[in-house]
């Protein structure tokens, strides 16, 4: 079975930054296919503490708590180039907008490693194929 990225994100929390009609889409997206969402996180008030499915809202000074290393980050605006580049600056490594994560986690299979040719039997059976 071909390894996906998402087994090595099992490590890292995933929290969903802005839970609009992008997060929420992100959310269902991700669930659809096995990702586990940690929390969303929101600047507005009124969002804070909500729940999805057991998924919980925190604020956007509480992320900045978050463990920086362990957190994947994914930004479910409409435009998200800033607000990217302001969480990469408070020290988030990993930091992506929804279809770039959806990308990592869902789509990317892991490059196999492709050891090199040291028999010079199998060098030179490929070198007549070619």
């Amino acid at each position: 079975m071909e390894q996906t990225w998402k087994t090595q994100m099992c490590n890292k929390h995933i929290c969903i930054y802005c839970i609009g009609d992008y997060g929420l889409e992100t959310y269902f997206k991700l669930r659809e296919h096995g990702i586990k969402i940690d929390y969303f996180a929101d600047r507005d008030p009124e969002k804070w503490g909500y729940a999805l499915e057991g998924v919980y809202c925190r604020s956007y000074e509480e992320l900045l708590y978050e463990d920086k290393e362990n957190c994947m980050l994914i930004v479910a605006i409409k435009n998200p180039e800033t607000l990217i580049e302001k969480f990469r600056y408070a020290g988030f490594q990993q930091v992506y907008d929804k279809e770039t994560a959806i990308k990592i986690l869902v789509d990317e299979p892991i490059p196999k490693v492709i050891e090199p040719l040291r028999d010079i039997q199998q060098i030179k059976q490929m070198k007549e194929k070619i």
